[in-house]
C-alpha cells in the first residue's frame, strides 16, 4: 500500500501533469495525497485520477514542509510506504517501483533516486582542482558525497548510474517505509520553499535505519519558476535552515564554528564572483547578511 504526498500551490498544469503520469505507473499508489496552498481552490474532479484515491486539502500554510506534515497527519495506518513528490517532477513508469525494490532489497528505511532538471546542459558535478580545494577549505564540499558536513552542508550524490549509495539524506522527492518514519515531521515554520527541510527530516529518520540512493533511477525536476524564491530569500534561507540543522545535529553545541566558517567561505565566493562582473548579484550578499540578522534576532 503505497501513498503519495504532494505539496504545491499555483501551478495547477504542473500538478495534473504530474497526477496523470503517477497514474501510469507500474506499482499504483492507493491514495495520492495533494496539500495545496493556491490562491484557487480546485474541485478533486479536476484531476483524472484514474483508479486512484485522491485526497485534495487546501490550507493557508505556504510552506512546502508544512504541507508535506498535513500530509503526513492524513495517511493511513495501514499504509507501508509514503512517497513525496514535488509538482514539478515527471517520474517515468516505473520509478515507485524501483525505489521500493531498493528499499526492501537492501533493508533500508529511506531510499531516492536523483533528480535532474533536463533543462540544463550540465549534471550536478564535484568541483576540482583550486577551486574544490577551496570548497573543501571552507568545509562547503567534500570528496564524499551523500554526507552531512559539520557545517550543515549536505553534499548530493554525484556519481550516475552506479548502483546504490548510502547517504545520510535523501532529497524532498523520496519513498519511506512508513512505519519507521511516521512520527517523524518537517519544520513546519519553514517558509515556501522550504530550504533544507529534506535534509533534517533526513537526518532525524538516519538515526532510526539505513538511507540510501539509487544512482539509477532518474526524476525529472524541472524547477518551476512560480514560486521559486528570488535570490535574497533563497541566501536567507540558506544560512537560517542551515543553523537549524546544525542545532539538530549538535543541540550542546552553542558556538558552531564549522558553520560559520562555511558561511564566510560562501560569502566570498559570492563577494568574488560580484566584483568579477559574473551573473551573480548584490542580493546574494545581502541575503546572507540578512540570514544572521534572523538568527541573531531568534537567539536574543
Amino acid at each position: 500500500m503505497v501513498t503519495i504526498i504532494i505539496p504545491t500551490c499555483n501551478r495547477h498544469s504542473c500538478l495534473q501533469d504530474l497526477i496523470y503520469l503517477i497514474d501510469k505507473q507500474s506499482i499504483k499508489p492507493s491514495k495520492v495525497i495533494i496539500v495545496d496552498s493556491s490562491d484557487k481552490i480546485l474541485s478533486p474532479s479536476t484531476f483524472n485520477a484514474g483508479e486512484m484515491e485522491i485526497d485534495y486539502l487546501h490550507t493557508p500554510n505556504k510552506s512546502a514542509a508544512g504541507q508535506r506534515n498535513l500530509g503526513l497527519e492524513k495517511v493511513s495506518n495501514e499504509c507501508k510506504y509514503v512517497a513525496f513528490l514535488d509538482d514539478d517532477t515527471r517520474p517515468n513508469s516505473n520509478y515507485l517501483e524501483s525505489l521500493i525494490f531498493g528499499l526492501e532489497k537492501f533493508n533500508a528505511i529511506g531510499i531516492s533516486g536523483l533528480a535532474i532538471n533536463p533543462s540544463k546542459a550540465e549534471r550536478r558535478y564535484r568541483p576540482n582542482g583550486v577551486v574544490g580545494n577551496i570548497h573543501r577549505f571552507f568545509l562547503l564540499d567534500s570528496e564524499k558525497d551523500g554526507v552531512i558536513l559539520k557545517s550543515a552542508i549536505a553534499t548530493p550524490i554525484r556519481v550516475y548510474g552506479d548502483g546504490i549509495k548510502q547517504s545520510q539524506w535523501l532529497i524532498g522527492c523520496s519513498v519511506w517505509k512508513y512505519e519507521q518514519i511516521s512520527k517523524l515531521r518537517f519544520e513546519n515554520d519553514f517558509k515556501g520553499q522550504s530550504l533544507g527541510e529534506d535534509v533534517i527530516f533526513s537526518y532525524r529518520a538516519s538515526l532510526q535505519g539505513n538511507l540510501i540512493v539509487d544512482s539509477g533511477v532518474y526524476l525529472d525536476h524541472f524547477e518551476a519558476k512560480v514560486n521559486r524564491p528570488k535570490e535574497l530569500e533563497f541566501w536567507k534561507m540558506w544560512v537560517i535552515n542551515r543553523y537549524r540543522l546544525a542545532k539538530v545535529m549538535y543541540p550542546n553545541n552553542s558556538v558552531y564554528l564549522s558553520f560559520h566558517w562555511a558561511n564566510l567561505g560562501q560569502l566570498l565566493f559570492l563577494m568574488y564572483k560580484l566584483f568579477s562582473r559574473s551573473s551573480q548579484s548584490k542580493f546574494s550578499i545581502y541575503g546572507i547578511i540578512a540570514g544572521y540578522k534572523q538568527i541573531y534576532i531568534r537567539r536574543n
